[in-house]
């Protein structure tokens, strides 16, 4: 491959990068709620409790679900924690108990000892993992939300990204302008001729 292609690609990958980060941030930041894309979204796990399977600092694809009733002994969730609401749990569902229509999880984190003290109402469930995860991405997207990581991951590049587009834009205005001066002086020489 040559220099050029390779410099598009990265160019293009880095541009690709700039907007999904530009659109996970600033729509978090507004809403209060990590964005999702048809039913998708990324979270951050910053536990230790599904070690080995899931490491501290992962960022985890996850898909939201609508039917608790479909999830199965082994599957990994992540739900609401019966002591804080707006705090979500990614643990490994042990047990499955089904009262009447209500369905409830019994769930285990992999590297905890003991299954976890409530169980999960399927009501309480969130989403369910996708086996898809970026070892320690969840930091850098964690940091990212903070002021300097904002200037770091967003405002750097982008002053960047604009000074380059100026550049790449100037040098071929400039070779038309030394082009039309050098038609203009082939054709003063020619004259004199």
């Amino acid at each position: 491959m040559s220099k050029k292609v390779i410099k598009r690609i990265v160019y293009t990958l880095f541009i690709g990068f700039l907007f999904i980060s530009f659109y996970l941030t600033f729509s978090s930041k507004l809403t209060g709620v990590t964005p999702q894309i048809a039913g998708y979204q990324l979270i951050t796990i910053l536990s230790g409790s599904m070690e080995p399977t899931i490491k501290p600092g992962s960022l985890i694809l996850i898909k939201v679900i609508d039917d608790p009733h479909r999830l199965k002994v082994n599957d990994i969730i992540t739900f609401h924690s019966p002591r804080n609401h707006n705090e979500l749990i990614t643990h490994r569902i042990v047990e499955i108990d089904k009262q009447n229509s209500e369905i409830y999880f019994t769930t285990k984190g992999d590297s905890n000892k003991t299954i976890d003290t409530k169980t999960v109402e399927g009501m309480n469930v969130y989403a369910k993992y996708q086996n898809i995860h970026i070892p320690f991405a969840g930091y850098l997207l964690h940091f990212s939300k903070s002021k300097i990581g904002f200037i770091l991951f967003f405002l750097i590049p982008v002053i960047t990204l604009i000074f380059t587009s100026i550049g790449s834009f100037r040098s071929p205005l400039k070779r038309r302008q030394v082009s039309d001066v050098e038609r203009q002086i082939c054709s003063e020489e020619q004259v004199m001729k």
